[in-house]
């Protein structure tokens, strides 16, 4: 099959990955291909084999359309993404947890401060920690917290 039919629907919707999600890829071929080879030979064992056998009929068949082809495609990089940003979120958390940023944190007016902000705030705190130690965490949240934040402009 060709890709270009697979990824070009003619309607000019173009498929996009995030550096977040190029990076996990990357790493994961360059640190744990054993482990993504395992999961593989695990799943072609409990069911993917027929599965492929059953989908390559489809494709013959023309049943599996251009579109469901990229539905699955989609629905699978979106779940990865999805995976990768809630692992990123829990690693932060546990972090601060590590740190003792959690009483900090609270004090954090979240209708001024979108939790996006603070949760990169609180990446960045914890990396920082460890490069300026003569700084506490709380410092360090704080400063970034303000480096980033964007105050919402709202007129009375």
């Amino acid at each position: 099959m060709n890709n270009d039919a697979l990824f070009n629907n003619g309607k000019g919707n173009k498929f996009v990955i995030s550096y977040e999600l190029l990076a996990l890829l990357r790493w994961i071929v360059e640190n744990d291909a054993d482990v993504l080879k395992h999961m593989i030979s695990q799943a072609l064992s409990t069911g993917l084999k027929k599965e492929i056998q059953t989908s390559g009929k489809k494709i013959k068949e023309s049943s599996y359309t251009l579109e469901e082809m990229q539905h699955n495609i989609v629905d699978f990089f979106e779940l990865l993404e999805s995976t990768l940003f809630e692992s990123l979120s829990e690693h932060a958390v546990q972090k601060a947890l590590e740190s003792n940023l959690m009483p900090a944190i609270d004090q954090i007016d979240t209708h001024e401060c979108d939790n996006a902000t603070v949760q990169s705030s609180i990446e960045h705190a914890t990396n920082n920690l460890e490069r300026q130690p003569d700084q506490t965490i709380k410092e360090l949240l704080y400063k970034e917290l303000l480096r980033q934040w964007e105050p919402k402009n709202v007129l009375n």
